[in-house]
């Protein structure tokens, strides 16, 4: 489809509504360090890091191990009860299949990815994901939150779908998680 009144091509038509969480548009731009990676979409801003829906993540999630470092070696308990959790800075330097076919890791990163997500996102979703994103692409903050925004958008916002991919959200009131996820898709996701 094109842009309205320009004529050109509209960028990633299926996720138009991210344009206002990524600053100027859909930006495409470079990763940090790597002058030559083409195409990679960057996040314009960063207040979306401080909404109530991510402060729910990182709560649950990865905060108390590292954040964007964080691993974990598996799980009990339908993978509330996480094993091995520690901080590994050397997840962002290994390429995401690397960390795939890695059996030390589990869950990776800020959002604690498993291996078989990383594989849905670089499968089903992959017209959505930015150019220049690929499974050989380093597991970096920066690419650590464009497979989360992708993967988020893909919920539809939805409180349940969100538990269903975060297990951690699974612990927080429905009705405090369905506030959050309103919020943000309020204010970010237009």
């Amino acid at each position: 489809p094109a842009a309205q009144g320009s004529g050109a091509p509209a960028p990633y038509s299926a996720y138009r509504g991210l344009r206002k969480l990524l600053g100027d548009g859909l930006m495409r731009g470079q990763l940090p360090g790597r002058p030559n990676t083409p195409g990679i979409m960057r996040a314009g801003g960063e207040g979306w890091k401080e909404a109530p829906l991510m402060k729910l993540i990182d709560r649950y999630e990865s905060k108390a191990h590292g954040g964007y470092s964080a691993v974990n070696s598996g799980g009990s308990a339908g993978g509330t009860v996480p094993h091995g959790s520690r901080s590994d800075p050397s997840i962002q330097r290994k390429s995401i299949r690397e960390l795939i076919n890695d059996p030390k890791y589990h869950a990776m990163g800020r959002y604690q990815f498993i291996g078989s997500t990383l594989q849905d996102i670089f499968t089903r979703l992959a017209p959505k994901l930015p150019r220049g994103l690929t499974l050989d692409s380093k597991f970096t903050p920066q690419v650590q939150d464009q497979l989360f925004l992708t993967y988020l958008q893909d919920t539809g916002f939805n409180p349940s779908r969100l538990a269903g991919r975060w297990i951690g959200l699974g612990k927080v009131n429905p009705a405090e998680l369905q506030a959050a996820a309103q919020d943000f898709q309020r204010r970010f996701a237009r």
